[in-house]
């Protein structure tokens, strides 16, 4: 597993750990981890390193610069780490386990400017990126597409917003979570928001990581590429966030609109269907939008 050590990364170990007990995890980390091996995966070198005495079938790639507006900000940064990666990856997978099973954690964002039609879009949508990191992410995809032989099987996933305890700060749940649990503590009485009109699939970060496992257990039955959907197929203002935070805090806030954190977007809603992955392996989320939101609140109150 690469980027084990980020967010999805430390869900997903111990589903893997539950689903499919003895068989070993080569958990990778970032340059920056210090709890686990840490990999660069634009060195190829240092990549074939890591993996060495360390048999594998299966590869899930979630390892990649995960914010839009940090993209913005570097996107050499971006196209790094998640393009080159996926180019260095797939060369060593080719070389040292050409039949391997290999899960991409992909975006929705890929699906950029199709989102305008309004509609939930389904896998046969255009890619038509609006960002660099969700151009970086269509790269990746291409990449370990083109790159991987023949004989490897290949999943696509394209996640959809999610959030759950351990998201940092750059993302809209932990932010506004962040907020309200400072506020509750230091006795503030307004926290600052940014534009509540767009409309976005809020799932469950162990949805997430469960939908991985799902795939990985059905992967016999797959075709050699597969793309699937990751979302719980409901679009809510998030607007919607901010309410269920708002009556969920320990003393009366206001929101005020901050316009540094009015990031534009054409894109006001972004919804999509997960029918080829519930076919596909049965899977369905499983926790609703209003405990996934407090469980960030909770998560909060105790980290600040």
């Amino acid at each position: 597993m690469t980027g084990a050590s980020g967010f999805i990364g430390s869900h997903l170990l111990p589903q893997l750990a539950a689903a499919f007990p003895g068989r070993p995890v080569l958990s990778l980390g970032g340059p920056s981890s210090k709890s686990l091996r840490r990999v660069d995966l634009a060195d190829q070198r240092n990549l074939t390193a890591a993996l060495d005495g360390f048999e594998f079938d299966t590869v899930l790639h979630l390892a990649a610069e995960s914010s839009v507006a940090g993209a913005i900000r570097a996107p050499d940064v971006v196209w790094r780490a998640n393009a080159l990666g996926a180019i260095t990856l797939a060369r060593v997978i080719s070389d040292l386990s050409p039949e391997a099973l290999v899960v991409h954690a992909g975006s929705a964002e890929c699906y950029g400017e199709s989102f305008l039609t309004g509609k939930p879009l389904d896998e046969t949508a255009c890619l038509k990126p609006s960002n660099p990191y969700a151009r970086s992410k269509v790269a990746a995809e291409l990449a370990l597409t083109d790159i991987l032989p023949s004989t490897a099987r290949v999943v696509l996933l394209r996640l959809f917003n999610h959030t759950g305890r351990g998201q940092d700060e750059r993302f809209v749940v932990p932010s506004f979570a962040a907020q309200i649990a400072r506020a509750e503590k230091l006795e503030r009485d307004v926290i600052e928001v940014g534009d509540l009109s767009a409309q976005r699939d809020f799932g469950h970060v162990a949805d997430a990581a469960a939908a991985m496992v799902a795939v990985v257990a059905a992967a016999s039955t797959l075709p050699q590429l597969s793309t699937f959907n990751v979302c719980t197929e409901v679009a809510r203002p998030v607007e919607d966030v901010l309410n269920v935070l708002l009556a969920a805090a320990r003393r009366p806030l206001t929101a005020k609109v901050d316009p540094a954190r009015m990031r534009p977007s054409a894109i006001k809603v972004a919804a999509g269907s997960a029918a080829a992955l519930r076919a596909a392996t049965g899977w369905s989320p499983k926790r609703t939008f209003e405990e996934t939101i407090l469980e960030v609140l909770a998560y909060w109150r105790q980290a600040v």
